[in-house]
């Protein structure tokens, strides 16, 4: 999570980043500051990870990161509200 948003405060185009920038709406309502939006972050994301794992794996890889952000912000919610 701190990579990512160092990575995207940065202008680095991450796998992090880019999938905090995916969330930025929802982690801006959980009170984290994450900076302003990314222009076709999705594609950008998956094409980032199918050059990391290559295009049998790009999808599971995806998906797997998406699950644990999911899981993050759940676990911040639930944080939030004490």
């Amino acid at each position: 999570m701190a990579k990512g948003l160092a990575d995207l405060a940065g202008g680095r185009t991450t796998v992090e980043s880019l999938l905090i920038g995916c969330a930025s709406i929802r982690l801006r309502k959980l009170g984290l500051a994450v900076p302003g939006p990314v222009v076709g972050i999705e594609q950008s994301l998956y094409r980032l990870i199918e050059e990391e794992v290559g295009e049998a794996r790009a999808h599971s890889r995806y998906n797997a990161l998406r699950r644990r952000l999911v899981s993050f912000m759940g676990s911040a919610r639930d944080a939030a509200r004490g």
